[in-house]
């Protein structure tokens, strides 16, 4: 009896222990400590203000408080923006021929990232600040995310056509929208730029020769 109650209260510390140490792991995911990976959480699908109100308030603005936005937000808006919303993979915006061509990234304080939409994961491309290498307005580097928008054009044909980078640019497009949508709806600042070097920005987010930067989204709370 008294080896079979040490037993149980060994297992309960043990198991006590682990809950306080998951615990913490998520306490430090939610802080947006170094992290390689970051599991965003569970996006929340309701909320916000209604379609028509958005529509009126939608506007770009190039001023941002100092207010700092949780990981819950982050993952609402990337949700928002291009998430899967529909069993069979389809998303939140469109593309042509349903090529899914497009992929974001997210600049922020804590370093580069790039979302795994399918995992709701941030994955870590380069440690360090690098908003400022974003853009060259001078309210870039105060927004706390800058979010890019790529395509993939090589899943339209030849990276060089007309053809495959107006596909790129429509799909870029549609997922810009839904970020000034899901902005207005929540009261956030916002404002889609196309000044940002090509080059560098190719190699700030480690991207392949068919992938083309269409937008960065500057974000953050309204000043």
């Amino acid at each position: 009896m008294k080896r079979m109650i040490l037993t149980a209260i060994t297992l309960a510390l043990t198991f006590g222990a682990n809950a306080q140490k998951i615990t913490q792991q998520a306490t430090i995911a939610q802080a947006g400590e170094d992290l390689k990976e970051i599991r965003l959480p569970e996006p929340q699908r309701k909320g916000g203000k209604p379609l028509m109100e958005c529509l009126n308030e939608r506007k770009s603005l190039r001023d941002f408080g100092d207010k700092r936005l949780d990981f819950q937000m982050l993952s609402n808006f990337l949700w928002a923006s291009y998430g899967v919303s529909r069993e069979d993979g389809r998303r939140t915006a469109p593309t042509a021929r349903n090529a899914q061509d497009i992929s974001i990234y997210v600049v922020m304080e804590k370093g580069v990232y790039r979302w795994e939409s399918t995992k709701n994961l941030l994955i870590l491309l380069q440690e360090g600040d690098f908003r400022r290498e974003t853009g060259p307005q001078p309210f870039v580097p105060k927004a706390q995310w800058n979010i890019a928008i790529v395509s993939d054009l090589s899943k339209y044909g030849e990276i060089e056509d007309p053809t495959s980078i107006k596909y790129g640019a429509m799909s870029a497009g549609y997922v810009s929208e839904n970020m000034y949508l899901f902005c207005a709806a929540f009261d956030l600042a916002t404002v889609a730029r196309a000044m940002f070097d090509q080059e560098a920005m190719k190699k700030l987010l480690k991207l392949n020769k068919t992938e083309m930067v269409m937008l960065v989204h500057s974000v953050g709370v309204m000043p």
